[in-house]
């Protein structure tokens, strides 16, 4: 099967991703400013910022955000949520070449898209804007799989989704942020998240997934899989997703 250029792999779904994706819960936000003293005079680099779903909760608190995403159509969808807001900037550069000047920002955060970069080309970057005793912040929502409806959504994945196994971020192991923080002395929360959608959301979110071929988003034969599924495990006309938001935070050294 041919790669997909990473940068390329949402441009004929990001309306679906910004609409069904989950958000990120605002107790991060209060741990960050308990935990990395988070102040609303900081600025923060969101790289790989997508529609904007993390950026969201650091314009509400006040940053400067420059949102770092080379998708143009993800992109623009950031765009007309938070152009007016004079905080918010656009950037049209990837992780390893953010265009940000030197030594920047705070923080530099990277939510739902570590596993795509070249991680030695990006520490470099990372380092390079970053003030002195800037952090880098990692965040992930990951599904849990441990009740009915969440095993049979994997189930789906595993059976439409041809390189969900080989592409899953799942495969960032810890040895991996070790080594591009450059210690193990980075710190690690998590909490938990939830997303309740209806039978047309609940098709949103699958179809979103840049390992679903976007060709079966309305094939009859998945609809009517999709909605058999939905109505074995909806309670009152709704599914929920559970999520663990992950988060690693730590200075680059080295």
């Amino acid at each position: 099967m041919e790669k997909i250029d990473s940068t390329k792999r949402f441009s004929n779904r990001a309306n679906l991703y910004a609409k069904y994706r989950p958000g990120y819960p605002e107790v991060l936000i209060s741990f960050l400013k308990d935990e990395l003293n988070l102040s609303s005079q900081n600025v923060i680099a969101d790289v790989g910022s997508g529609t904007g779903l993390l950026s969201k909760l650091f314009l509400g608190n006040g940053n400067v955000v420059y949102a770092v995403e080379p998708n143009k159509e993800m992109r623009e969808i950031a765009e007309s949520f938070f152009g007016k807001d004079p905080k918010f900037h656009s950037i049209d550069g990837t992780a390893e070449h953010t265009t940000i000047d030197n030594h920047k920002v705070d923080f530099v955060t990277v939510a739902q898209a570590f596993h795509w970069f070249d991680k030695g080309l990006t520490r470099k970057e990372f380092k390079r804007i970053l003030k002195p005793n800037g952090e880098v912040i990692l965040v992930y929502n990951d599904r849990k799989k441990t009740d009915g409806f969440m095993q049979e959504y994997e189930r789906l994945l595993l059976k439409y989704a041809p390189d969900y196994k080989e592409q899953t971020h799942q495969d960032v192991s810890e040895e991996e942020i070790a080594d591009f923080y450059g210690n193990k002395l980075f710190g690690k929360k998590h909490f938990d998240n939830y997303q309740s959608l209806d039978f047309e959301g609940f098709k949103g979110r699958l179809m979103s997934s840049s390992f679903i071929p976007i060709e079966l988003n309305g094939k009859p034969s998945v609809d009517k899989e999709l909605k058999e599924t939905f109505e074995r495990c909806q309670k009152e006309g709704k599914i929920t997703f559970e999520y663990l938001t992950r988060i690693w935070h730590g200075k680059i050294t080295g």
